[in-house]
């Protein structure tokens, strides 16, 4: 019994912050004293046990939260996610002894999944995508390939200078810095940021604002805010840090809404092949509007809007599923697998088939990098029970 005790401690150990060269080879000697010890571990990794145990994790965690919230009003979700969940990862998650690993991260532990025999036949295997694939439109119509133009100023829009970063951010320095405070604003000149499928980016604004655009996206913005608000319009999904400033509210217009804000972070996801609009606080406060209806948010709150529809707010949202782009992740927690198609077409540029026309009730569990190729997103797929037949961008959803 101390022996596979000795043998938890270890696993949980290698899941949290990792092993030492002895700790590890102890581990490994443990597996190889017996077939029994092999056959544990075999049966550990059976396909059946990794996704009950990943959507186990999903759900202890969120209940967990349920009873802080309703016993400790002052915990919030933020301090329960840093909380230690080593004993439903223990329960949930694998060993990392068979060669192959893919990398599945999920925010507290490092999980390895061992290779499995799965449906997926990858044909010309699609890589994660290079670059940022961003393209900058000045106000006279010209276009900059930012990937293929070096550091440093690239032009001069009225009092703003233009500046690409050393990390391959934009950033616009106003050279006017009453600007703002102008009865009678200098010319305005708009440019527009947009993003390729595979491509992510960040501009800095003129008044220090932060703004990040996810893949396929776009920001129309003045190179210089002047007047009494800062306006801007952006299509597709993007990232906010507001600069404050009281007497200047900022303005996100998205399709036929508004988003007022005056220093805050939040996201907005406003896709053509999405069927709602939704606009999620992490900090600060928002007001969304639409028509003659507006809505005021607190964090962990998002808006949706659909076509035609009131607003409707829904409190306690997952947050770090929503902004898990921003840090270069795919993070499904009881996604459906439209969603989840969605996004891996967007990001990888493929098409996908749905067999027969029918599209599976399955709801995905996990966290996965951007930066990996396609075929690994899909065996994380195919471990909470989705199939495919993938022959390079052609990716076909089995029923």
């Amino acid at each position: 019994m101390e022996t596979i005790q000795r043998i938890k401690e270890l696993v949980i150990q290698r899941l949290e912050t990792g092993l030492s060269s002895n700790e590890q080879a102890e581990l490994h000697n443990w597996i190889n004293q017996s077939d029994d010890n092999r056959k544990a571990i075999e049966a550990f990794l059976a396909e059946e046990n990794l996704r009950s145990g990943l959507q186990d994790m999903y759900y202890s965690k969120n209940r967990i939260w349920q009873r802080l919230k309703g016993s400790m009003p002052e915990v919030n979700k933020t301090q329960v996610r840093s909380m230690n969940w080593r004993y439903m990862a223990a329960a949930a998650i694998l060993l990392f002894f068979v060669g192959g690993y893919y990398l599945i991260s999920n925010r507290s532990v490092k999980i390895k999944i061992a290779k499995t025999n799965n449906s997926s036949q990858i044909k010309n295997d699609v890589p994660a995508p290079t670059g940022t694939k961003t393209i900058l439109t000045l106000a006279n119509g010209s276009t900059i390939i930012l990937d293929s133009v070096q550091n440093g100023t690239l032009a001069q829009q009225g009092n703003a200078k233009v500046q690409k970063l050393s990390n391959g951010q934009l950033a616009y320095n106003n050279n006017d810095n009453n600007a703002l405070l102008s009865e009678k604003p200098t010319e305005i000149f708009y440019n527009t940021l947009s993003t390729a499928k595979g491509g992510q980016t960040m501009v800095v604004l003129s008044d220090g604002s932060k703004v990040w655009l996810n893949t396929a996206s776009s920001i129309r913005f003045p190179t210089a805010f002047t007047g009494k608000e800062r306006s801007v319009e952006i299509t597709g999904e993007a990232y906010f840090e507001i600069a404050h400033n009281r007497s200047v509210p900022f303005i996100v217009k998205v399709k036929d809404a508004d988003i007022k804000v005056l220093g805050t972070h939040f996201n907005v996801m406003a896709y053509d092949d999405e069927n709602l609009l939704r606009t999620t606080l992490l900090e600060g406060s928002v007001m969304i509007s639409r028509g003659n209806e507006s809505n005021l948010l607190q964090p962990g709150q998002q808006a949706q809007v659909g076509a035609g529809e009131t607003i409707r707010v829904v409190s306690d949202v997952d947050t770090d599923q929503v902004v898990a782009w921003k840090n270069g992740e795919f993070q499904f927690n009881m996604a459906d697998i439209e969603s989840v198609m969605r996004q891996l077409k967007r990001w990888y540029d493929i098409d996908v088939v749905y067999e027969g026309g029918g599209k599976p009730a399955i709801h995905l569990v996990g966290t996965v990098s951007r930066n990996v190729n396609l075929s690994n997103v899909l065996k994380l797929m195919e471990l909470n029970g989705a199939h495919f037949r993938a022959e390079g961008k052609r990716i076909t959803v089995l029923n």
